[in-house]
């Protein structure tokens, strides 16, 4: 098992960083270890929404259904994935208002039969900055953009 854990201040407000975190067409830009969707995603998430995407971590690609597990507007956004080899993984994206601006924490834990050991490990550093880099461009595309329409 691993886990990941980052905190963020974004420029943006915390309703365009919820809303373009829940519009899946927006990952291909953020989000770092996304690679496609498998089927066509839902146009927005919301809880209890579903979709499959393929992933890539340690040079591994991995397809991942995803669960939308809350979805509390502007605040919370938590998502449950389910992939091959038993691999699952949690990950959270809060968000606080903090002078006109966003706190956003994210993070999550992974685990699955074959992540022990040094794998876990390294797939803890990678994930830490694969995640700071998620948040970086998740900043970008937010200020560039604003929200999704």
């Amino acid at each position: 098992m691993g886990t990941i854990a980052l905190t963020k201040h974004l420029s943006s407000t915390p309703h365009a960083v919820f809303d373009t975190i829940t519009h899946p067409a927006t990952w291909e830009h953020w989000f770092s270890i996304h690679r496609c969707f498998v089927g066509a995603p839902p146009q927005r998430l919301a809880e209890d929404s579903v979709l499959t995407s393929k992933v890539a971590l340690l040079g591994m690609t991995n397809e991942i259904e995803w669960t939308v597990t809350a979805a509390e507007r502007s605040s919370r956004i938590a998502l449950l994935g389910r992939g091959k080899a038993g691999v699952r993984c949690e990950f959270t994206y809060l968000m606080r208002d903090s002078g006109g601006g966003t706190e956003l924490a994210a993070g999550g834990d992974f685990s699955g039969p074959l992540i022990t050991g040094l794998l876990a490990r390294a797939l803890e550093k990678q994930g830490r900055d694969q995640l700071g880099k998620t948040l970086d461009l998740l900043a970008a595309h937010v200020a560039e953009t604003g929200p999704p329409r």
